[in-house]
């Protein structure tokens, strides 16, 4: 016998002394059903009162991903390991991700919203790039693709020159010229 309740979510069911089993048929439209059977006794002139809670269904939020794929500025050749975050609108931090071995990472499950994403850590020999870049997820399931890439990072020394005669008086227009070699016995103007 099944009947649904009422508007005030109440069932009233009027029967002889003794032991029943109850289960939720049918759950409230928006709700998580329990189909368990849960044993309940009646006893004469008793009003056995039984209190059943559901839950709602999680509403599941639209969400995006942003997916970003880093490479060496000249070779092409992807970058591993290096960190990216993503901040809200307001500059926030929201999550930070690494890319793998072929220089892809995947930040997914973002809310839709206004972002910015930024390179937090680059790979060792690269300069890190921590421009705030803009972007947006405006509909359910959408993807950001972006491409990125870096110079390796120059590490420079300095030479510097001072001519002087024998007293120590600075000479000026002194003309100077810088060779360099690779291998120590060929040598090279520098440019």
């Amino acid at each position: 016998y099944s009947e649904p309740t009422n508007a005030n979510g109440i069932i009233e069911w009027n029967v002889p002394p003794g032991d029943y089993r109850y289960r939720e048929a049918e759950p409230p439209e928006g709700y998580v059903g329990d189909t368990t059977r849960y044993k309940i006794a009646v006893n004469l002139n008793e009003v056995t009162e039984v209190r059943v809670t559901n839950d709602p269904i999680p509403v599941e939020e639209p969400t995006g991903t942003l997916y970003i794929s880093k490479t060496d500025y000249d070779t092409g050749e992807y970058l591993s390991g290096v960190e990216f975050t993503v901040y809200d609108e307001n500059q926030n931090f929201v999550t930070s991700g690494t890319t793998d071995a072929n220089g892809k990472l995947r930040i997914e499950e973002l809310p839709l919203g206004s972002y910015y994403y930024r390179e937090t850590k680059a790979k060792d020999g690269y300069i890190a790039n921590d421009y705030y870049y803009s972007f947006e997820l405006t509909y359910d399931g959408q993807l950001v693709s972006v491409a990125v890439r870096n110079k390796p990072e120059v590490i420079t020394g300095s030479i510097s020159i001072k001519k002087v005669d024998a007293y120590g008086n600075t000479l000026p227009s002194a003309v100077f010229t810088l060779e360099s070699s690779a291998d120590g016995s060929t040598w090279a103007k520098v440019s």
